[in-house]
């Protein structure tokens, strides 16, 4: 079960709890975090999904002077380093919607002639 973090809608909180999930509503939109603990480097991870859906939107990482944000955009995959964490609650609420294919037209069989 994931918990609700609140907090001011214009600063993401992430969570320290390592493996619970939390849900935060980020610019009118749920993402769900969960806190990874650290990885090979040192660096504090966390997962980022859409909690309607299972898809995931990004990998954050804390570095020594700001946030790493890997994550999915319309036109592939995006790094963005040594941002401040404004940055990054920016960049998974705009560029992270699902992408929505044209669907394919009916292909029409030939007219005899």
């Amino acid at each position: 079960m994931s918990e609700i973090l609140q907090g001011n809608r214009d600063e993401a909180k992430l969570p320290s709890r390592r493996n619970v999930p939390v849900v935060q509503v980020i610019n009118g939109r749920p993402i769900e975090i969960t806190y990874l603990g650290k990885g090979l480097n040192g660096a504090a991870t966390w997962l980022l999904w859409n909690p309607n859906q299972p898809n995931h939107i990004g990998l954050v990482r804390q570095g020594k002077i700001g946030y790493s944000l890997e994550h999915r955009t319309r036109n592939g995959v995006e790094l963005l380093e040594n941002v401040p964490l404004r940055r990054v609650q920016l960049a998974i609420t705009t560029d992270s919607r699902p992408v929505r294919r044209p669907t394919p037209p009916a292909i029409q069989p030939r007219s005899a002639r």
